[in-house]
């Protein structure tokens, strides 16, 4: 997988979240889970096992794989958060940091941020 087409393999599993919930996501937040799967392509430190080509390769399409549960998970939370946070019902960066460790989780890869 490259990183320059990591955007066209994201952009659908984006859209199809915003159509399907009521939320939307900012571009920081895009931002954030993109470079996440450009760090996975690109960095060795802190990949542990997944640092080989194919085991790298793995966590990635992993990673892809649970991106719809986390985002899905991240309207849950979002939900619940008080109403005036609600208002715009945009999920930002922050709060996809905030959430970060889920997305590991759902994954299983020690690779991701927490």
């Amino acid at each position: 997988m490259a990183s320059k087409n990591i955007g066209e393999q994201l952009d659908p599993i984006f859209v199809n979240f915003e159509k399907q919930s009521q939320w939307r996501l900012s571009l920081p937040a895009k931002v954030i889970i993109q470079q996440g799967f450009i760090s996975i392509e690109m960095d060795d430190l802190g990949m542990g096992e997944y640092a080989g080509g194919r085991n790298r390769d793995q966590a990635i399409v992993d990673a892809l794989s649970e991106l719809p549960n986390f985002l899905k998970y991240l309207e849950a939370m979002a939900s619940n958060r008080p109403n005036t946070e609600q208002s715009s019902k945009i999920i930002g960066g922050i709060f996809v940091l905030q959430h970060a460790k889920k997305w590991k989780d759902l994954f299983k890869c020690p690779c991701w941020p927490v």
